[in-house]
């Protein structure tokens, strides 16, 4: 990978997930709860953060987290999405690869979402690639005016092309419940 523009890994290893849906009642999608074990960043002591242990729990950040412990890069370890604000390094604006953190219910309250930016559509909206996004792995748009901020993997190379109009346009149905 010569460039950063080029698809990071962490947004390749999560796309796997795509189409990964919740199963409710007694009997969970091992997909998720594999992430969800992974969370806390000791994949060997089979807890999960904050007691999650299926897939019926709010759980964007930590199947985030889950994801990047997968690959070495120390997560917030944090079942809060909100806990994104502060991981990483800040950036000025969407790039693909960023995780972006929203809020949900109340911009100062502590409910949000989490996920990463693959582009935006013509309407104006972040295309994101996240979990929980009504109850599956997905692409969802989003409007901005939810956005509190984007994070970087701190010490990985950041990318050049930075801001909204940068991002590629595709195209997803907008999110409904990330809850």
């Amino acid at each position: 990978m010569s460039t950063i523009e080029a698809t990071p890994i962490w947004l390749r290893n999560f796309e796997k997930f795509n189409g990964v849906k919740e199963i409710k009642g007694k009997i969970h999608a091992k997909e998720i709860l594999e992430l969800l074990d992974w969370a806390d960043g000791n994949h060997q002591d089979s807890k999960t953060l904050q007691g999650i242990r299926d897939d019926e729990t709010a759980y964007c950040s930590s199947a985030l987290c889950g994801n990047f412990e997968m690959l070495g890069i120390q997560s917030t370890r944090n079942a809060m999405a909100r806990s994104w604000q502060n991981w990483g390094d800040m950036l000025g604006g969407p790039a693909v690869g960023a995780i972006v953190v929203f809020w949900r219910g109340d911009r100062n309250g502590t409910q949000g979402h989490v996920g990463i930016v693959v582009g935006r559509n013509s309407a104006g909206q972040l295309i994101v690639f996240g979990a929980n996004q009504d109850d599956q792995f997905k692409y969802s748009a989003f409007g901005v005016d939810r956005v509190l901020g984007y994070r970087w993997p701190a010490g990985q190379p950041k990318p050049t092309k930075v801001g909204f109009p940068k991002l590629p346009i595709t195209s997803a149905s907008p999110s409904r419940s990330e809850a």
